[in-house]
């Protein structure tokens, strides 16, 4: 009200200047269209926004027409033709006209009908023009990056997906739309849940969706994933939530890759290298035995014969040298038990299991049952040591634990053998909530050229056909899955590697 009375005593001279500053202040430039004649009054601003002078500029409609692009004319009268039909409330175009200089900008163009005649005919349209060059030119920069950011993230050979908060898809890479089966078109996805397409995302994903939504970032390296026609591949997939602003999450972020071709060969690599650990071992376990076999069938006919022999002798002198033979096989039996059992969690591999408690003195114990007759063949010493473990236990699975153990004294035992006075130790010791295998031999270390690369897969300093070069590697992954590392203890006098895993309970050595 208080502006009405204001404007109200004004005169119109006053009037138009305050009109000047506004449009002045606001950039914008008049026009006036007789559509009688198709005459039509420029103001100064309009003709300085194209670099003419109001003073020589033609008041007609070609002077504007003749400027407008070409491809942006047919659309210009397309939109004022639906307002002067009534179809809108007013005119609005951003179209490009030509700079005196010859540069095209962008123009906002609006406007609105201003006059009738008697029968209710439009004849007059007025309106404004503003340079919205920047703006135009701004948003059409951001939106070829968003395009060329749609082309990138459609040719990433890894899927990608993007989502809303409430789970619908923004953006997806054509690697994502072969994984889940969803067409060629990424663009039929936006807007709409997995689930409305039939393909919904992996069950185990449910969990980390709403952690992502939270804020946290979780990932998986081989997770077995069922795929919605049922088959099942192991995925590489990490999942984590991007920003709508500085504070504000605008949904979540989902790439995955199928690596079930690398997981299944680096799997069969692991097990042939555990099949050659396992055959190193193999011909000194039959010995093993055959040794206590031979032992059991010589005091079993020993018994035999004594029990023939009962007849014609003091049964109490008999009975002793019956029971000292049967003490004899009893041990022996145990002694092959022993092996057995040793064998047994030795091929007892299964990498889904869960971390178990296990003593680790029992595990060094097996080891000696498994290499025994392999270093006494080869006429290396070997130690085992499990007093600085006192009673504390280890979380880890029984079969890798051997298989690394069985890794590092096969790798020893070649390091030493032929040379004077070779030995290996195998000891188990602990210290705070860390129980340490460590494994040292005769030998006075590995080149330092050579450590950085110790545990690289493939790489091995033996000779060409005597070792794979995986043995540490997949000694080395065994280790991390359980939560623990294996180091190669530089610093040591001899060749050390210890293998350090959690202890789960029992008291510190005394």
């Amino acid at each position: 009200m208080k502006l009405k009375q204001f404007l109200d005593s004004l005169n119109n001279e006053q009037l138009i200047d305050r009109l000047n500053l506004a449009l002045d202040g606001a950039e914008l430039g008049i026009w006036d269209w007789d559509l009688r004649d198709d005459s039509v009054q420029f103001d100064r601003r309009w003709c300085q926004m194209l670099g003419l002078d109001a003073e020589q500029t033609a008041m007609e409609l070609g002077t504007w027409e003749s400027r407008v692009h070409p491809d942006d004319i047919a659309q210009c009268y397309a939109d004022i033709q639906a307002h002067l039909a009534g179809e809108t409330h007013s005119y609005e175009n951003i179209h490009r006209m030509r700079h005196e200089n010859g540069e095209w900008i962008y123009i906002l163009d609006r406007g609105r009908i201003s006059g009738w005649d008697e029968d209710g005919k439009a004849i007059r349209f007025t309106g404004t023009h503003f340079d919205c060059t920047a703006t135009e030119r701004a948003k059409r920069v951001i939106d070829q990056q968003r395009e060329l950011l749609a082309d990138m993230v459609r040719n990433l050979p890894t899927g990608v997906a993007m989502f809303d908060t409430r789970g619908t898809y923004l953006a997806a890479s054509d690697a994502w739309l072969r994984l889940f089966d969803l067409g060629p078109d990424p663009t039929e996805l936006t807007g709409r849940t997995p689930a409305a397409l039939g393909a919904a995302l992996p069950p185990q994903w449910f969990e980390a969706q709403v952690q992502a939504l939270r804020g946290e970032s979780l990932s998986g390296d081989e997770d077995l994933i069922t795929l919605p026609d049922g088959s099942r591949r192991y995925f590489r997939w990490s999942m984590r939530p991007w920003q709508a602003s500085s504070e504000d999450i605008g949904g979540i972020l989902v790439t995955c890759e199928d690596v079930t071709a690398h997981t299944e060969a680096r799997r069969s690599s692991e097990s042939e290298a555990r099949l050659a650990a396992l055959g190193l071992m193999a011909g000194g376990v039959a010995h093993e035995l055959n040794t206590p076999l031979q032992t059991l069938m010589v005091h079993a006919e020993m018994i035999a014969d004594e029990l023939d022999a009962l007849g014609d002798r003091e049964v109490d002198a008999e009975l002793a040298v019956i029971e000292r033979y049967n003490d004899a096989v009893i041990q022996t039996t145990d002694r092959i038990a022993s092996i057995v059992e040793a064998l047994r969690t030795v091929s007892r591999h299964h990498p889904g299991d869960p971390l178990m408690p296990v003593d680790p003195r029992e595990l060094a114990n097996q080891q000696l049952d498994l290499c025994g007759a392999r270093f006494r063949a080869e006429r290396v010493r070997l130690t085992i040591d499990g007093i600085g473990v006192g009673d504390a236990t280890i979380l880890a699975r029984p079969a890798d634990v051997s298989q690394v153990l069985i890794n590092l004294l096969n790798n020893a035992l070649d390091a030493v053998h032929g040379r004077a006075d070779a030995w290996v130790q195998l000891s188990v010791s602990r210290e705070g909530d860390t129980c340490t295998f460590c494994v040292v031999d005769s030998g006075t270390g590995i080149p330092s050229e050579h450590i950085d690369q110790l545990m690289t897969p493939f790489f091995t300093t033996k000779k060409l056909g005597e070792g794979s070069g995986l043995g540490l590697s997949l000694a080395k992954s065994l280790a991390e899955r359980m939560g623990g590392e294996l180091a190669y203890v530089a610093s040591a006098p001899n060749t050390t590697f210890e293998l350090r895993l959690s202890c789960s309970s029992g008291d510190s050595p005394q």
